[in-house]
């Protein structure tokens, strides 16, 4: 799936991690046995251990502490489809569990926010895989995590440019679409889940009239109502 590069957002260099490596914290170390994720003791009792399926794995200061909290991204197949899940590891003192974001089947990403000054973890919202096409133009919307006091929080109310800017983005290449294809409500289909998130990102920006215009320009179905019911409940 198709990620936007917005202005306020760069990618964030990460601390990536060899597999089977051990990974001394002092008072305790890990290591990746596998898909299974090992925290040792200094007489090398485990004191905590979990298995995943597919993870991916960095280390990366989220909250500007000094400290690297371990992200580890896994997934699973159901179906001949993926659906991914984020998870964050507090390393200080000891290593436990922050916080975990399913993401459906948008694979999580970090990203630096100009706009916040602060790296944020970027995931999709699974009551919106319906959407996903299998056309080439797909697009899902999603969530902006900050990683604040242990804990993740949406910041998506916090970074109204970013949404207005990807909304630039997201309506020259709706335009596009239907200039080549054609206005009509087989082309909508095509691309649902790109006018789903120029919706969701207006609302989220605060600008809902915006958003009830944008889909009355870009959506040709007879259901609108009821599309934008759905938007609006799976917001909730």
């Amino acid at each position: 799936m198709k990620k936007f590069l917005m202005i306020f957002l760069i990618l964030f260099p990460c601390l990536s991690f060899a597999q089977n490596e051990i990974y001394d914290y002092g008072n305790y170390y890990l290591r990746m046995e596998g898909s299974s994720l090992q925290a040792f003791r200094e007489d090398s009792s485990v004191f905590y251990e979990k298995q995943f399926s597919n993870p991916d794995y960095f280390a990366a200061d989220l909250d500007s502490d000094g400290v690297n909290e371990f992200i580890i991204i896994d997934y699973r197949i159901s179906d001949g489809k993926k659906s991914y899940s984020l998870f964050v590891y507090n390393t200080a003192d000891s290593l436990y569990s922050a916080d975990s974001v399913n993401s459906g089947s948008t694979e999580p990403y970090q990203a630096f926010s100009k706009e916040l000054n602060t790296v944020l973890l970027v995931t999709g919202n699974p009551a919106f895989d319906s959407l996903n096409s299998v056309d080439s133009l797909s697009y899902l919307p999603l969530n902006f995590w900050k990683f604040e006091e242990g804990s993740l929080y949406l910041a998506n109310a916090s970074i109204y440019d970013l949404y207005i800017n990807e909304n630039a983005n997201i309506i020259d290449m709706i335009e596009e679409y239907y200039l080549q294809n054609g206005k009509s409500c087989e082309s909508t289909e095509k691309i649902k889940g790109a006018i789903a998130s120029g919706f969701i990102n207006y609302y989220a920006a605060g600008e809902k009239s915006f958003a009830s215009q944008f889909l009355k320009n870009y959506y040709f179905c007879g259901d609108i109502s009821e599309f934008k019911d759905f938007l609006l409940k799976s917001l909730r």
